[in-house]
C-alpha cells in the first residue's frame, strides 16, 4: 500500500462538500491534486474541488503551471467537479506572504466557499549528501521534518479551519515514488518548482534549493 493510499484511507474528509486545494504549480501539489481527483472518482464522492493559487510577484509561473495540472487531471477524470480557479495576486515579499495567504483562505472559509483546505507541504530531505550539496542555499523557512498529524485545526475562539496535509511526513523521494507507481511522470514534467527570477518558464535554473530537491528525488528537473 502506498503512503498516500494509507493516509487517504485513514484521514480523508469524506463529509466535506467543498475542498479548497492549495496549488503552487510544483510537483507536490501536482501529485496531491491528481491523487485527490482519483480518490474522489473511485469512491464516487459528491465533492467539489476548488483549486486556489497565491501568485507571488517573484514566481509568476505558479498560476500557469497550476492550471496545467488541473487540465491534465481533468483529462484523466472528466467527471470531476472542479470550480473556477481562485486566484490572489500577492504583491508583497518574504514574511508578508503567510499573513496574506491566511487572510485569503480565511475569507473563503468565512464565505462558505470551502470546508477544508488541502496542503501539499512535504517533509524536507534528511539525506546528509543533499544538505552538503545545498549548503550555500537557505532551506524553506518552515517546520518540516516533524512527525505531524495530517489533519490540523487552525484558529481559536470558534474560528477553526480544517487543514489536510497528507504528505507532511514524507519527503520528495516518497513523492517521486508515488508518481512512478501511478504512472504519471508525464504530469511531473508539467510542474515547476524553480523560483529563480525569469520570464522563460521552459526550463529550470538547476541551481536553486528547489531545483536541487527535484534532482535529488526524481533524478531530473
Amino acid at each position: 500500500m502506498s503512503f498516500l493510499e494509507e493516509i487517504y484511507n485513514q484521514y480523508y474528509p469524506h463529509d466535506a462538500s467543498n475542498i479548497g486545494i492549495k496549488m503552487s504549480g510544483g510537483a507536490d501539489t501536482g501529485l496531491m491534486f491528481y491523487y485527490t481527483a482519483k480518490y474522489i472518482t473511485e469512491n464516487n464522492l459528491k465533492q467539489t474541488l476548488h483549486p486556489f493559487t497565491i501568485v507571488e510577484a517573484s514566481a509568476p509561473f505558479q498560476l500557469l503551471f497550476s492550471r496545467a495540472i488541473v487540465d491534465y487531471t481533468l483529462h484523466r477524470f472528466p467527471q470531476l467537479d472542479v470550480a473556477d480557479h481562485l486566484v490572489h495576486h500577492f504583491k508583497g515579499d518574504g514574511p508578508d506572504k503567510i499573513p496574506a495567504m491566511t487572510k485569503f483562505v480565511k475569507s473563503h472559509f468565512d464565505a462558505g466557499t470551502i470546508d477544508v483546505v488541502f496542503s501539499g507541504i512535504t517533509a524536507g530531505p534528511k539525506d546528509p549528501k543533499f544538505h552538503k550539496q545545498v549548503e550555500d542555499y537557505s532551506p524553506p523557512s518552515d517546520n518540516r521534518n516533524n512527525n505531524t498529524d495530517p489533519v490540523r485545526w487552525i484558529g481559536t475562539n470558534g474560528d477553526n479551519r480544517s487543514f489536510f496535509c497528507p504528505m507532511i511526513n514524507h519527503d520528495k523521494r516518497d513523492v517521486a515514488s508515488e508518481y512512478e507507481s501511478l504512472g504519471i511522470l508525464d504530469l511531473f514534467e508539467r510542474t515547476r518548482s524553480c523560483v529563480a527570477p525569469t520570464t522563460d518558464f521552459s526550463k529550470h535554473c538547476g541551481k536553486c534549493w528547489w531545483c536541487a530537491e527535484r534532482i535529488w528525488a526524481f533524478g531530473k528537473l
